[in-house]
């Protein structure tokens, strides 16, 4: 029995009956649904092409140069022609349906009517793992990730919130995202992010930094990566280890570190990162929240940023809980990674 149809009998089966409407949409399917959204009852429409005109120039700007533009659930694409007319060197659009023959016939209408863009469909249920085409144009830089805790507790990469690093993607930049020793399916007995004074936590710190190092020597394997253009991108506790990484990998040019800071407890002192700050060199961004309930704000974040050794750097205090809002990461991020590094 087929994927779908075990789907669909398991809907069928719930004391409230339901098919998801994704088995609506094959060419008649979505047909009609365009149909439906022309109509003058059907407002949400026509409110999103309102916020999307009143807001085009600013998108455009957060979006940046050269960027990917990968839509999900694309439909007719009538909303995105907006953006492709305003964006800025746009590298290539990547629509994503589950609608072959719609999602064909939209991609040969963009195509003639954008001829100088690469526009590149891809037919898959974006709400499973699907592979992205790789684009004629390189993404302009090249990102390389190291996440919160919680992927300590997973056990299975794709249950990461990539909503996180979307907007690197989407503005052209490739991001790497090692799996590190402890977290998802290299799982090793490690309960917490904590540091602490035992030998076990120790053996990680130098794993972690052994596997940003191997993870980047892959990118030098590969053609269609510019090296001299590579940044590290931190949220939490990815931030709090970034002094040990950072000092330990030259080769990264830029740094964004997001809620994060020193952590109050003991360890050993070669993996402590208060030892490795002044050792940093690449230019570095601090966003951070001053009421941040983890990294609080002259205990934690006001020291990291003072014994940080880069020369050029910066720090951003926004609104939020523990993480900021993330169209003000998005600005403040992209920003620092259009000053650095330079080609």
């Amino acid at each position: 029995m087929s994927e779908e149809t075990t789907e669909i009998i398991a809907g069928l089966r719930q004391p409230q009956k339901m098919i998801s409407p994704k088995y609506f949409y094959d060419e008649r399917g979505s047909q009609l649904f365009d149909a439906i959204t022309h109509l003058p009852e059907y407002y949400p429409t026509e409110t999103e092409f309102g916020i999307m005109r009143h807001n085009i120039d600013a998108l455009a700007d957060l979006v940046g140069r050269q960027a990917s533009l990968i839509e999900y659930g694309s439909g007719s694409s009538r909303k995105t022609r907006i953006l492709l007319e305003h964006l800025h060197e746009l590298a290539v659009y990547v629509p994503v349906d589950i609608s072959e023959e719609h999602l064909i016939s939209s991609a040969t209408a963009i195509r003639s009517e954008f001829p100088g863009l690469e526009v590149l469909p891809v037919v898959a249920d974006f709400t499973k793992r699907f592979a992205l085409p790789d684009p004629a144009v390189p993404p302009l830089r090249n990102i390389v990730y190291f996440p919160g805790s919680d992927t300590i507790y997973y056990r299975e990469n794709f249950a990461v919130d990539r909503f996180l690093l979307s907007f690197l993607v989407t503005s052209g930049h490739a991001v790497l995202f090692p799996v590190y020793k402890g977290t998802f399916e290299r799982g090793s007995g490690l309960k917490s992010d904590i540091q602490d004074e035992t030998n076990f936590y120790r053996e990680h710190v130098i794993q972690w930094s052994k596997d940003l190092g191997r993870s980047i020597d892959y990118l030098e394997t590969r053609s269609d990566i510019v090296m001299d253009q590579l940044g590290y991108v931190g949220i939490s506790w990815g931030s709090a280890m970034a002094p040990v990484m950072l000092a330990m990998e030259a080769r990264v040019k830029a740094s964004v570190l997001i809620s994060g800071g020193l952590m109050p407890q003991p360890t050993q002192p070669e993996v402590d990162p208060f030892n490795f700050l002044p050792r940093v060199r690449a230019p570095t961004l601090m966003i951070n929240v001053p009421n941040d309930y983890f990294y609080p704000l002259n205990l934690s974040q006001r020291p990291f940023y003072q014994f940080l050794g880069a020369e050029q750097k910066d720090w951003v205090l926004l609104k939020g809980g523990h993480l900021p809002p993330i169209n003000d990461v998005a600005r403040e991020t992209l920003d620092w990674f259009d000053r650095f590094p330079m080609p």
